[in-house]
């Protein structure tokens, strides 16, 4: 009984097919750019380090979600929130369980459009004025 009542609780909050279906769509519809680039086939274990960092106030606590895309060089992670349609970026820590609601540090963007506004190019722009700052000074 306690088994069944525990699957009730942990699988709902695992993606589907559909749901990898789903991203993998989102995916193809990304003008992916540095430092951005998708999440491949291990992107599913991001998820397992999601839950296993958040603690029961964090703002993505019990949500399901799936990864999208991945800063590289980093880790930053952006997430779809099923089903409501939000968008997470995450920034890992790799450091187990945290205390506090704030870690692991988590920005929310309404939809995939607000990230590719507010997150990605931003990012973007970011990261070429870095480069064209470290040209100059060589």
């Amino acid at each position: 009984m306690f088994l069944k009542h525990l699957k009730k609780m942990i699988f709902p909050l695992f993606p589907t097919s559909g749901d990898y279906q789903q991203a993998e769509s989102i995916k193809k519809k990304i003008p992916w750019a540095y430092p951005w680039a998708p999440v491949g086939e291990g992107g599913k274990g991001l998820i397992g380090e999601l839950h296993r960092e958040i603690c029961e106030k964090h703002v993505l606590f019990e949500k399901k979600v799936i990864p999208i895309g991945h800063g590289i060089g980093n880790d930053d992670v952006l997430f779809k929130i099923l089903p409501d349609g939000y968008y997470a970026v995450v920034h890992l820590t790799w450091q187990g369980k945290e205390n506090s609601p704030i870690w692991p540090c988590t920005v929310l963007f309404k939809d995939l459009d607000d990230w590719l506004k507010n997150g990605l190019t931003k990012d973007k722009k970011w990261h070429e004025k870095i480069r064209r700052e470290v040209r100059k000074e060589r």
